[in-house]
């Protein structure tokens, strides 16, 4: 609302029910609704920003894809899909979805943009104020996510994309069996010989 890409009553401002809990379902409901509302507003007002989003964050493309053929099946796994061709990432097939779901792609791309936007300006106004973000970054993506779809090749799937191998820790003073963590592994190249 305040970067005037929205705009609503006083009324439709979200309230929860109870102060003391957060009800998620109905936040993201709400999210959800005021976001859609804002992308059939603001899509062709931003459409410079938007391209230039696109190029400039290569990612963005297949992460709204993806997302949009998950939400189409219901937000089943990947590789649960009932299309076997987009499964496996048939071109044609790729092709086809980014056709039919392309007002979601354009949607999904449009949220990311403006979480883009609005994280530079909260680390511009931290950075201003002497304010270091720092953040924790994943050692490994989950099994259902873009990056594995789109390059299942880098990971320890095998043909039929189940995992041939998980992550853990061996045996050690603190656990005598170790610990299986369960994370697929990604596919490490290596050059040593030997």
């Amino acid at each position: 609302k305040e970067e005037g890409l929205l705009e609503y009553e006083p009324e439709e401002e979200f309230s929860p029910a109870q102060l003391d809990k957060i009800d998620f379902p109905a936040v993201r409901e709400n999210k959800e609704k005021l976001l859609r509302r804002c992308f059939d507003k603001s899509e062709c007002k931003l459409e410079k920003e938007l391209a230039a989003f696109v190029q400039e964050n290569a990612w963005v493309k297949d992460f709204a894809l993806f997302t949009a053929i998950k939400n189409h099946f219901g937000g089943a796994m990947w590789t649960k899909w009932p299309d076997h061709d987009i499964v496996v990432r048939r071109k044609e097939c790729v092709v086809f979805y980014r056709s039919q779901l392309a007002i979601e792609v354009r949607y999904h791309i449009f949220c990311q943009y403006l979480f883009h936007r609005q994280w530079k300006k909260l680390k511009a106004y931290a950075q201003e104020k002497g304010i270091s973000i720092i953040g924790d970054v994943p050692i490994y993506v989950p099994l259902d996510s873009v990056e594995v779809w789109a390059d299942p090749e880098m990971f320890c799937l095998d043909a039929s994309l189940r995992l041939e191998a998980v992550d853990g820790v061996p045996p050690d003073a603190l656990r005598q069996d170790g610990e299986l963590w369960g994370n697929h592994l990604p596919r490490w190249k290596s050059d040593a010989r030997g």
